[in-house]
C-alpha cells in the first residue's frame, strides 16, 4: 500500500488503478494470502474485475481538454468542454442514486421548504 491513500476526483482513479496492478502482481507472484484476506473484506476477484472496469470508464475523461487558441479555438474549446460536461453529468445521473452524493455532485438541488400558512387560532400568540 506504500504510495497510496484516499484521494479525492482525478487522484482517486491513479490510486485505485495503482491498487489493482499491485494486486494482479501480487496474483501473478502467486501471493494468495494477502489476496485471500482482501477477498474476505469483500475485494474479490469480481470486485477487482468491476473496479478495472470502472478505472477504465473514468480515465476517458481525466485526458485534459485542449487549451482553445484564437477567437473560432475559444468557442470550439467551450463548446467540447460543454459537451464534455453534459456526457459526464448524465454518467453520474445514471450511477449515483444517492440523493447526497448528487448533491455533492453539483446535479442536484436541495427542496426549498414552503412556509405554510398559520391555521386559524394558531397564530402568534397576542397579550
Amino acid at each position: 500500500m506504500k504510495g497510496i491513500a484516499p484521494g479525492r476526483g482525478a487522484e482517486s482513479v491513479i490510486f485505485v488503478k495503482t491498487l489493482l496492478t499491485r494486486l494482479d502482481a501480487a496474483e501473478k507472484r502467486g501471493d494468495t494470502g494477502a489476496l485471500a484476506v482482501l477477498a474476505r473484506r469483500g475485494v474479490t476477484p469480481e470486485e477487482r474485475r468491476r473496479l478495472a472496469s470502472l478505472v477504465t470508464r473514468a480515465e476517458r475523461y481525466l485526458t485534459p481538454v485542449a487549451e482553445p487558441t484564437g477567437d473560432g479555438g475559444y468557442a470550439a474549446g467551450l463548446r467540447s468542454l460543454r459537451a464534455w460536461y453534459e456526457e459526464w453529468s448524465e454518467l453520474a445521473r445514471s450511477e449515483v442514486s444517492r440523493k447526497d452524493y448528487l448533491l455533492r455532485l453539483g446535479l442536484a438541488r436541495r427542496k426549498r421548504p414552503t412556509k405554510a400558512a398559520p391555521e386559524a387560532g394558531k397564530g402568534t400568540p397576542t397579550a
